[in-house]
């Protein structure tokens, strides 16, 4: 969305139950600039390739134009240990190589949580994950509902 001349975009925060659109008093929150882009990029679209009706409709016979999510894929699908944690910070940098990330660290705090550390000319994220059991993804019709933030 463009507003004088700035982008913008309404606000989404990690909700460790998927993304969750921010509101403020009685609107929803904006961001100006790239705040959203990393947490969108790695959990927007699809994990399982089938899901995100975007696809379905604006990509149905172009499937490399197709939004897919390799980092929300290989989290849930990965052992956490070694091996998956070098697999989840693969998968974060190709999900964000449009951005070019100087650093991005991964660490398992439990069985089913992982922290990352995004650093780049964007500014740094860290964010913290949680495995989703049963999910039928991120930005799916079903998983809006009314507890905003």
């Amino acid at each position: 969305m463009r507003r004088q001349g700035r982008y913008f975009d309404l606000a989404v925060v990690e909700s460790l139950d998927g993304g969750e659109l921010v509101k403020t008093k009685n609107d929803l929150s904006i961001v100006f600039g790239r705040e959203n882009m990393s947490y969108i990029k790695m959990f927007g679209g699809n994990a399982d390739k089938s899901q995100w009706w975007g696809n379905k409709v604006a990509f149905a016979n172009q499937p490399l134009q197709q939004y897919n999510s390799l980092t929300e894929w290989t989290l849930n699908n990965t052992t956490l240990n070694s091996a998956g944690r070098q697999a989840i910070e693969t998968a974060i940098r190709s999900d964000l190589s449009f951005l070019k990330p100087d650093t991005v660290q991964v660490s398992i705090i439990s069985d089913n949580w992982v922290s990352a550390l995004i650093r780049g000319d964007f500014g740094e994220s860290i964010m913290n994950f949680k495995r989703r059991e049963n999910s039928v993804g991120d930005f799916y019709f079903s998983d809006f509902n009314d507890d905003f933030y």
